[in-house]
């Protein structure tokens, strides 16, 4: 009999998880970095400072875990895209590096992003399988499938703590990511995936984080559709939660873009639960710390690197050129005007989304022109009708005046149209100035993540008869920079235009 009541108690241990604690644990986040992987410069009361950049990071997480028993470092997706350093080879992959420098960090798990995928499905298990931590993702399945791709889960123990960390991407992946990188998959439900994963780790862990990449308001919405997590920390929005969020007993939180902060929640984990929590986001200020060495040397190496490569001034501008997501921008202008010149189209269309960075007064160098333009997307070329490019007008109209997204940056066509009451009508379409024709063929130039990979969110058809041109769509730009007359100018009038 007491050697069933031991067996029973023992049993009964374990599947209630570890023990019953208290255990503190500090857990460090980030998110987004996107391949910036140095300080970079930005006021702060009133002085200029270097802030962010993984030589930071590394001394900040030093300093954390000198006073703190447990720690755990956690990232939530989007270390690629944004940096020539996501495109030098490392240990046989492309963005090797970053995976280097996040084992020095040591990092426990990261959760899959979008822009994980942004050089095609093949690269992203490269990217994946030469990680020697795990990266997760639960809820991304070989097309008709139910079984993920990747690993879904990983249980950390910490000095008799038990933590599970589930991943998941957004359920949007197909309409942002490139069609190389998308059509291999499809996206599983998040909450009920994550609920079918909570359920099968509660018996075994004292703790459950979700590590998500699919933006704070769907974190939030996930919050009251789970139960039996503990924490969510997410990324893709570009948000930062200074203080986490509680919703319906589970905390929501997130560090922001850019490894310019890092997060910092402080727990306590008893009998299951979470009895107390705080949490700050502490800014990345490179001069109040002492990175770790071995980081900061492979950092230096690596700049050294990339300055060898990109570091040469290639144009100058005196006023700045400025990227737009929803209205023109003469930074879009300026690219669309050079590639309407370049391969003497009558239309250039550019996604808003894709210039990721703007370029201030001064000199502009190769670098700058690489991190405004990181995708690796191809110039395509092809012809539309006037009744084709009338449909995108609409869309482009539609977009704008109902605030709903990103609009194309565009040349040689402009838009003018109305919105009375939120009815929105397209009052004028000219192309090279002169009105659209619905039966004549134009010439358009523009790249595949719009022709080929989303179509219907930017034209409203599919051109029939593109050409890739197999030029990357940066190089090209880089090339006319280099070439147009110093210091740049460029057109700021806006060519997509609402009339009262």
């Amino acid at each position: 009999m007491r050697t069933f009541a031991l067996i029973t108690i023992w049993t009964a241990f374990l599947l209630t998880g570890c023990s019953s604690g208290p255990h503190d644990i500090t857990i460090l986040y980030t998110s987004d970095i996107h391949g910036r992987f140095l300080a970079e410069p930005k006021v702060m009361d009133e002085d200029t400072v270097m802030i962010g950049g993984f030589a930071a990071l590394s001394g900040y997480m030093n300093d954390i875990k000198k006073g703190n028993r447990i720690t755990l470092y956690l990232d939530a997706g989007d270390l690629m895209t944004g940096n020539p350093i996501c495109d030098i080879e490392y240990n046989g992959v492309d963005g090797g590096a970053l995976i280097h420098f996040m084992e020095m960090l040591q990092c426990e798990a990261f959760a899959l992003g979008n822009h994980e995928f942004d050089k095609g499905s093949e690269a992203a298990f490269a990217f994946v399988h030469a990680s020697g931590f795990p990266m997760l993702c639960a809820n991304l399945v070989e097309q008709g499938g139910r079984s993920p791709l990747f690993t879904p889960y990983t249980i950390i123990k910490k000095n008799g703590l038990r933590i599970g960390v589930i991943g998941l991407i957004l359920e949007d992946f197909h309409k942002i990511v490139s069609k190389s990188g998308a059509e291999a998959f499809d996206v599983l439900d998040p909450a009920k995936t994550a609920q079918r994963y909570i359920d099968q780790l509660d018996p075994e862990t004292d703790l459950i984080i979700l590590l998500t990449h699919q933006g704070l308001d769907n974190d939030r919405k996930l919050a009251w559709e789970i139960r039996n997590a503990d924490i969510i920390i997410g990324g893709h929005s570009h948000e930062r939660v200074d203080e986490p969020e509680l919703i319906n007993g589970i905390y929501v939180t997130q560090a922001g873009p850019y490894c310019k902060r890092m997060g910092v929640l402080r727990a306590t984990v008893e009998s299951d639960t979470i009895s107390s929590l705080s949490g700050e986001l502490i800014p990345l200020v490179l001069s109040e710390t002492e990175p770790a060495a071995k980081v900061k040397a492979f950092s230096d190496s690596v700049q050294a690197v990339i300055d060898s490569m990109y570091g040469a001034v290639i144009a100058t501008t005196r006023v700045p050129l400025t990227r737009e997501y929803s209205t023109s921008g003469n930074l879009g202008n300026l690219i669309c005007d050079l590639l309407r010149e370049r391969y003497k189209t009558d239309v250039a269309f550019a996604n808003s989304g894709g210039i990721r960075k703007d370029l201030q007064p001064g000199p502009i160098r190769k670098l700058d022109i690489v991190e405004m333009l990181p995708f690796t997307n191809s110039v395509v070329l092809f012809e539309a009708s006037g009744e084709e490019l009338m449909k995108t007008a609409r869309q482009q109209a539609r977009v704008q005046g109902e605030e709903s997204g990103e609009i194309l940056q565009m040349s040689g066509m402009t838009i003018k149209y109305r919105n009375d009451n939120g009815i929105i009508t397209v009052d004028e379409v000219k192309i090279g100035g002169n009105l659209l024709v619905q039966d004549r063929l134009y010439t358009v130039v523009a790249h595949d993540y719009i022709t080929s990979s989303q179509p219907d969110q930017y034209l409203k058809f599919i051109p029939e008869n593109a050409y890739s041109t197999g030029e990357l769509f940066s190089s090209v730009v880089i090339e006319e920079i280099e070439n147009s007359p110093q210091p740049l100018s460029a057109d700021a009038r806006p060519r997509l235009e609402r009339i009262r």
